[in-house]
């Protein structure tokens, strides 16, 4: 199991929350069969947010070195 910790300073509230969004929507997105490309080997999603500090980690899951590769190319930068 390989594991992309990102970390992120200096958002906005709003920010934040349309990344919350983009990642449910990704979710849902994979349940119905498709995922954007790139992300196709992300097993699993983690995320810590504080909305009022503007800071946020993500953690990404995947099977194999890789489809981490993969899935930190394919990740937006914020």
């Amino acid at each position: 199991m390989w594991v992309r910790v990102a970390r992120f300073e200096g958002g906005t509230a709003e920010g934040l929350e349309a990344e919350i969004a983009q990642t449910k929507q990704h979710l849902a997105d994979a349940k119905s069969g498709g995922l954007p490309p790139g992300l196709e080997g992300v097993r699993r999603v983690l995320e810590g947010i504080d909305r009022d500090g503007g800071t946020g980690v993500s953690l990404v899951f995947c099977d194999t070195e890789e489809e981490l590769h993969n899935a930190d190319e394919a990740a937006p930068p914020i």
